[in-house]
């Protein structure tokens, strides 16, 4: 629906959405294809606040999946633009980067 009436943000919302449904249920190369789509058109839009977002995400599911190294770098990326914001997320996120 987002893609017929032409909205990149519904639609990389709902690519963030079902990439988060996917992480849940183990399903951890579908997420990631999700969380690449999301991140595609977020840094499209423009939104880098959502970026931080979907990479917080993307991180976690490369977590998950046994990908340290990759997590760290999503997680790093995120951790970037939350700090060039400002947002109290960089916190959470740098937490992560520390365990």
């Amino acid at each position: 629906m987002a893609e017929r009436a032409g909205s990149a943000y519904g639609q990389a919302n709902t690519w963030d959405s079902i990439g988060f449904a996917h992480h849940h249920l183990g399903e951890y190369e579908d997420a990631v294809d999700c969380f690449r789509q999301a991140l595609a058109l977020f840094a499209e839009i423009g939104d880098r606040h959502a970026e931080g977002i979907v990479l917080d995400h993307l991180g976690d599911t490369w977590a998950a999946a046994g990908r340290a190294d990759a997590a760290r770098d999503a997680w790093r990326r995120s951790l970037a633009l939350y700090e060039e914001l400002g947002h109290a997320d960089a916190e959470a996120v740098r937490r992560k980067l520390h365990r």
